[in-house]
């Protein structure tokens, strides 16, 4: 096999990150690949998006996916919402913690409930 080089793709958004990533192809199949998905790193584009809210990540047990955690324990489905902070308090136990990183992680109940309200023309806070 050859060693191949190609363009990184962002996995929150599918667009490419401006890094390449180097990998031994498996296949001839591989030699053409557009993109790979090599980090949760975001692109700056989803880097700037994140930054107008606090980011919560749709995961699932790392065991019931073929995706590397994201956090010990859990992998990321793709899905994403940014939400106000009003929006964590209302819905963590420990919403200062979440809104001081930025970041949260929900279940796939919360995930549906927040697609739902948002493709209703709600507003969740």
């Amino acid at each position: 096999m050859r060693m191949v080089q190609c363009p990184e793709l962002c996995f929150w958004c599918g667009e490419a990150t401006g890094r390449t990533s180097v990998f031994e192809a498996a296949s001839p199949e591989d030699y053409d690949i557009p993109g790979v998905l090599a980090s949760y790193e975001p692109c700056p584009a989803c880097r700037r998006t994140w930054g107008l809210g606090v980011v919560l990540f749709e995961v699932v047990d790392e065991h019931s996916s073929d995706r590397p955690p994201l956090t010990p324990g859990y992998a990321p489905t793709g899905r994403w919402f940014i939400v106000p902070p009003e929006t964590i308090r209302e819905y963590f136990d420990y919403p200062e913690q979440v809104i001081a990183t930025g970041k949260g992680i929900i279940d796939n109940v919360l995930a549906d409930y927040l697609m739902d309200s948002f493709m209703q023309g709600q507003v969740i806070h």
